[in-house]
C-alpha cells in the first residue's frame, strides 16, 4: 500500500476515479508483470525540461530565505540543492502517472491511443494506492496531486525532495495528474536488490508489483477502435484471471440534434 505523505495532497474525495491511458503493448505489459511501471524523472525530461526542477522564483528568492545563514551553509545548500537536482536525483526518482477525472478525457486518448488501439484503466485514487506492493530495493511508494504554478513568480518549498516532481508548470494543467513516486538509492540496490538497478539500467524504470484486483474498476478501449480490439481486450483478461468489464468509449458516438 502507498504511504500517507505531507508533501503528497490528496484529492477532496479520496474515492475519485484515476485514469491510466495506454497503448495496447503497456497494457499487455501490465498483465504479463502484474506490476505498474515507474520511470525516472530524467526520462520524463524529454516530454518537459522543467521536470523536477525549481522555478525562477526560487533563483531569485533563495538569497532572502537563507539570509540568516552563515554564507558558508547558505552557498553549501545552494550548491547541493542544484547539483543534486540536475544530476543526482533524476536517475533516482521514480515515477507512474495518472489522470484525476470523473470522466473520459478526450485529450488523454488523442495522446495515448496510437492506431486507434488504445487502452484506458479506469480505478479510484484508494484503489491505486491499496493496489501497490512493497518492494525490495525501492522506497515506499507515495502518491498525491500534482500542483500547476507559474514557474515565474512562484515559489517551490526545498525542504524535502519531492517538492519539485509534485509541481508543474501551468501549461500542463489539463493532464490533472496524479503522480505514484518513489525511490531508489544505491546502498538499497546493493544490498537487497541488484536486479532493480538492472532495470533501471536497461528499461530507464522500475516494475512495481501491485493487486490488479484491487487496482482495476474497469478496462475502457479507445472511442475510435473496431469492436473486434474489444472482445480481443475481454478475451485476454480473462486468460489472466481478471474478470472486468471491458467496455467501448462512446466519445465518438453520433450527435443528437
Amino acid at each position: 500500500m502507498a504511504q500517507k505523505h505531507p508533501v503528497f495532497e490528496e484529492p477532496e474525495d479520496t474515492n475519485s476515479n484515476v485514469w491510466r491511458y495506454m497503448d495496447f503493448a503497456r497494457f499487455m505489459s501490465l498483465l504479463d508483470k502484474r506490476a505498474l511501471f515507474f520511470v525516472t524523472g530524467n526520462l520524463l525530461r524529454k516530454l518537459d525540461p522543467f521536470e523536477g526542477s525549481f522555478s525562477k522564483a526560487n533563483l531569485a528568492l533563495r538569497p532572502y530565505i537563507y539570509e540568516n545563514l552563515p554564507s558558508q551553509t547558505r552557498d553549501f545548500i545552494q550548491e547541493s540543492i542544484t547539483t543534486s537536482f540536475r544530476t543526482t536525483l533524476p536517475n533516482m526518482v521514480l515515477i507512474n502517472c495518472w489522470h484525476l477525472s470523473d470522466f473520459e478525457s478526450a485529450a488523454m486518448w488523442e495522446l495515448y491511443s496510437r492506431y486507434s488501439l488504445g487502452i484506458a484503466i479506469q480505478s479510484t485514487f484508494n484503489q491505486l494506492k491499496f493496489s501497490i506492493q512493497d518492494r525490495l530495493g525501492v522506497d515506499k511508494v507515495l502518491v498525491g496531486k500534482v500542483k500547476y504554478i507559474d514557474y515565474t513568480t512562484d515559489w517551490i518549498p526545498e525542504n524535502n525532495i519531492f517538492y519539485p516532481y509534485t509541481h508543474k508548470r501551468k501549461n500542463f494543467e489539463h493532464e490533472r495528474e496524479i503522480r505514484a513516486i518513489t525511490t531508489t538509492w544505491a546502498g538499497d540496490l546493493e544490498e537487497h536488490a541488484s536486479s532493480v538497478k538492472h532495470e533501471l539500467d536497461k528499461f530507464g524504470g522500475v516494475y512495481i508489483p501491485v493487486d490488479l484486483e484491487i487496482l482495476i474498476s474497469k478496462i475502457y478501449v479507445s472511442p475510435t477502435s473496431p469492436l473486434w480490439f474489444r472482445d480481443l481486450a475481454t478475451s485476454i483478461l480473462r486468460q489472466y484471471k481478471l474478470e472486468k468489464d471491458v467496455v467501448q468509449s462512446n466519445l465518438s458516438d453520433d450527435p443528437v440534434y
